[in-house]
């Protein structure tokens, strides 16, 4: 018969077994929840590393970045059939697509975007552009014939660049109005050139009138600005555009602590790699003029960062246009087709 130590000894194990917390790098985690709100950045050029731009922009160089209070990092393949370095359009379309070998043609609009699926499930999708150029945007479905109705009809799209025509929707950061589904929208104050709203702002003002049924939605933000920079040799305008993303995702983080349900999202393609100054003297010519700086061609992975409901499907290496099924697979769905 067990001595009465014996059968204190294995309550208290099963007691301290149960009451265990579950965390992910660390940070308390609840696992298999289905995100029912998903806010996804898509932020080309980025790379892991190039948060040293903002940590050591001050003498706290100890002090983290939001970036870093993310619960997981993946690292994608951008690879495919036809380049082994794909455009930041191709890798952030084969993302949303799940489809690895985009052609660059109108018939890689075929294929259902994640907001097709999810759509089937109760969920709002918006989606809002910066930087874009005309052959990098969704809306370049509107140059292929009965692609566009099909491709975002189950989607809002906005953009922040000049309209194609005098007929095109435009949107305002101070408007009040809600939005219809299946239509696009152009930003106002873009339409004489550079725009007047920032990426902030607009996202504020159209999350604010984004109606939502059943509590369910994702918001896809697809920002060129800070790659464009980097393409550019413009380090403080990188640096001032990191710094924005980081405002405006610390936002987030703070709204994802009240909550469970929410899935922060960071995706980059076609991420830069950079030499960075070797010493610290060097570090303020750089910031300054780029001085110091190296530039290496487009990295073979890029940096996935996630946090909140589902965080734990993005860890690991793996495809880009993986990404689609691991959002699938957070909300337990299948798709009706395999990746081609």
């Amino acid at each position: 018969m067990p001595s009465y130590s014996l059968i204190i000894s294995i309550v208290c194990f099963f007691l301290f077994s149960c009451a265990r917390q579950e965390t992910l790098n660390l940070i308390d985690h609840k696992y298999g929840v289905s995100p029912k709100r998903i806010i996804w950045f898509q932020v080309p050029g980025l790379n892991e590393d190039h948060i040293s731009i903002l940590r050591f922009k001050s003498s706290l160089a100890d002090k983290q970045t939001a970036f870093e209070n993310f619960s997981c990092l993946g690292k994608i393949w951008g690879y495919n059939l036809y380049d082994l370095r794909p455009s930041a359009a191709s890798g952030l379309l084969a993302q949303m697509v799940g489809k690895e070998n985009i052609t660059k043609t109108c018939n890689d609009f075929d294929h259902s975007p994640i907001w097709n699926y999810l759509a089937t499930l109760g969920y709002k999708t918006g989606i809002l552009e910066s930087g874009t150029q005309d052959n990098e945007s969704l809306d370049y479905t509107l140059t292929c014939k009965d692609k566009a109705s099909i491709f975002l009809d189950q989607a809002i799209f906005f953009r922040m660049a000049p309209a194609k025509s005098s007929n095109q929707t435009l949107f305002h950061f101070q408007d009040r109005e809600f939005f219809d589904k299946n239509k696009i929208y152009y930003d106002r104050t873009c339409q004489k050139g550079s725009c007047f709203a920032s990426l902030e702002g607009n996202l504020e003002s159209i999350l604010s009138r984004f109606k939502i049924e059943r509590g369910r939605y994702l918001f896809i933000v697809r920002d060129f600005t800070y790659l464009n920079a980097l393409k550019k040799r413009e380090i403080q305008k990188a640096r001032t555009t990191l710094n924005e993303l980081e405002q405006i995702i610390t936002k987030f983080l703070e709204i994802q602590k009240s909550d469970s349900e929410m899935l922060l999202l960071i995706t980059s393609s076609e991420s830069i790699g950079v030499d960075f100054p070797k010493a610290g003297t060097e570090w303020a010519g750089f910031e300054k003029k780029g001085d110091n700086l190296g530039y290496k061609s487009s990295l073979l992975m890029s940096p996935v960062l996630a946090k909140g409901a589902g965080a734990e499907n993005f860890c690991g290496i793996y495809k880009e246009s993986e990404i689609l099924e691991r959002l699938l697979k957070s909300q337990m769905v299948k798709r009706q087709f395999p990746l081609l």
